[in-house]
């Protein structure tokens, strides 16, 4: 933003160094021209950033509200003193800087140097520099922030594609007020009670209980022992605490043997199913059916083996992972999930109903269908695209911006050079491919640097990507080629126009 207000102060100023040398031959004082351009400076930094307030304003609770619940503190996001006092400073120190830039370079040379050049209508070579490399340095930063939104991006649909081992679709999600006091044999029973209740309900066709959201929620490995094997080397595995209908609630196959049975009280868990991974690391590929696993209160049976599931999230390969299956006598409030017929956000009204009837002095709450729960599981990777993808376009539109003001300036500062040309008998063709040509070989040296810039701070911007390489070269050239592409729309403005000048005309100004 900086560099495109450097870039029209810069023409503007450019423009007005006849207006400046006039002023000078005449006897202006140079504090006065300067006070004159401060003033204008300071006014046109003044009313930009007073415009920019309420934009600020609308995005920041814009952004906080993108963020969700999900993101930490997502609620504090606030238009902050100190960020505004940074943003506003910055603003008018570049507009005042490239403000007084003309009035600097008019009190350095002659006066009737600077009516020549006036006169003649040419682009100041100086001026010229610096507005190329200004456009330039936009469209390498654009680069680089369009390569880092596509990497995020396709990183965030290759998470969104990835398969977790199970169908969330139809699953309803809600939780039970509960008290952490309540005894393990009363909670046992209150479960197995509101279980069967949720069965009862027309058009449910699964329920269970588990202690976190599927597929969203990380547990550290424990160490693990099979009777009959070696105890070294040392082997570790996950595990979840799940009841029987967990399976069928959330469409995970049962590969062998079968789910587990659950009691009407408080007794301890005695079976487990293990997925495949599991049964491939402990045993080789060998039926695990029959197998008893050592426990703290005694051995445990494997009664079934559970096709894999990404218990750990998207990002997360299935790990080798152990279900104890029955109740839940130690957790008083797990999540229930029930598996229905139709929209699951539609059951919600008659869960509430059931459950009142049966726990009148508890309250149902949470009541999210379990796709939205792991949507909200990826709010993090959302809002990183999001945000990146927003500044990318942001700097895509400031650098097409930038380079069709600059063009356009040259365009007017030439149009007697371009006259004389069409006088002497050059076609509209080539008028148009020569300015296009001049906007799109600084365009290209932005580009080129920005493809490096990027290519050095991938590195970066690894560790938040998903089955995309930081150094993707499909999104590196995507990058580019968008880049390239709204460089030659907007300098083929200024080149259609530039074919519309009249020579007669032209070389009648002055």
């Amino acid at each position: 933003a900086c560099a495109n207000i450097a870039c029209l102060m810069l023409a503007q100023g450019a423009r007005r160094e006849r207006e400046l040398s006039i002023r000078f031959g005449l006897g202006a004082e140079r504090r006065q021209v300067i006070g004159q351009l401060f003033a204008e400076g300071l006014l046109l930094a003044l009313l930009g950033a007073l415009a920019g307030l309420p934009l600020a304003y609308g995005g920041t609770l814009a952004l906080a509200k993108l963020a969700g619940n999900e993101i930490p503190r997502a609620a504090e996001v606030t238009l902050d003193a100190r960020i505004l006092a940074f943003a506003a400073g910055l603003s008018v120190l570049t507009t005042l800087l490239f403000a007084l830039a003309p009035a600097w370079r008019a009190t350095r040379r002659e006066v009737a140097e600077g009516l020549a050049h006036g006169s003649r209508g040419q682009v100041s070579a100086s001026s010229g520099t610096w507005q190329n490399s200004l456009v330039a340095a936009q469209v390498a930063l654009a680069v680089v922030l369009l390569v880092g939104a596509g990497l995020l991006i396709r990183s965030f649909a290759a998470l969104q594609s990835n398969s977790l081992g199970m169908d969330p679709a139809g699953v309803l999600t809600f939780r039970v007020s509960a008290s952490w006091g309540e005894q393990p044999p009363a909670v046992a029973a209150r479960h197995f009670r509101t279980l069967e209740a949720l069965s009862a309900i027309p058009g449910v066709e699964a329920v269970a209980l588990s202690p976190s959201v599927p597929a969203a929620s990380t547990f550290p490995t424990s160490e693990i022992q099979i009777v009959g094997q070696p105890r070294e080397p040392r082997r570790f595995a996950s595990f979840r605490s799940v009841s029987p209908g967990y399976f069928a609630a959330l469409g995970i196959p049962i590969r062998a043997g079968q789910t587990c049975s659950l009691p009407p009280d408080e007794r301890p868990l005695r079976e487990i199913l293990v997925n495949e991974r599991f049964a491939r690391e402990f045993f080789g590929g060998a039926n695990p059916i029959g197998e008893m696993v050592e426990g703290s209160r005694g051995n445990i049976r494997i009664v079934g083996v559970v096709g894999d599931m990404r218990e750990d999230g998207a990002r997360t390969p299935p790990p080798a992972l152990a279900y104890f299956c029955g109740n839940l006598p130690y957790w008083p409030d797990p999540r229930y999930l029930i598996r229905v017929k139709g929209d699951p956000a539609s059951y919600a009204t008659l869960v509430r109903t059931r459950l009142r009837e049966l726990e009148p002095s508890r309250a149902v709450f949470a009541v999210t269908p379990l796709r939205e729960l792991l949507r909200d599981a990826l709010a993090a990777e959302r809002f990183q695209s999001w945000l990146l993808g927003l500044f990318a376009a942001m700097a895509l539109a400031l650098a097409g911006l930038g380079l069709y003001g600059v063009l356009a300036y040259q365009v007017s500062q030439r149009r007697r050079e371009i006259g004389l040309r069409m006088a002497l008998g050059a076609r509209p063709a080539q008028v148009l491919t020569a300015v296009l040509r001049q906007g799109l070989v600084f365009t290209s040296i932005g580009v080129a640097l920005g493809l490096g810039a990027a290519l050095a701070l991938s590195r970066y911007l690894a560790s938040l990507l998903y089955g995309v390489p930081a150094t993707d070269g499909v999104t590196y050239l995507a990058g580019a080629a968008l880049l390239l592409a709204v460089s030659a729309a907007a300098a083929y403005l200024p080149a259609r126009r530039a074919t519309r000048i009249d020579p007669l005309a032209a070389l009648r100004e002055d």
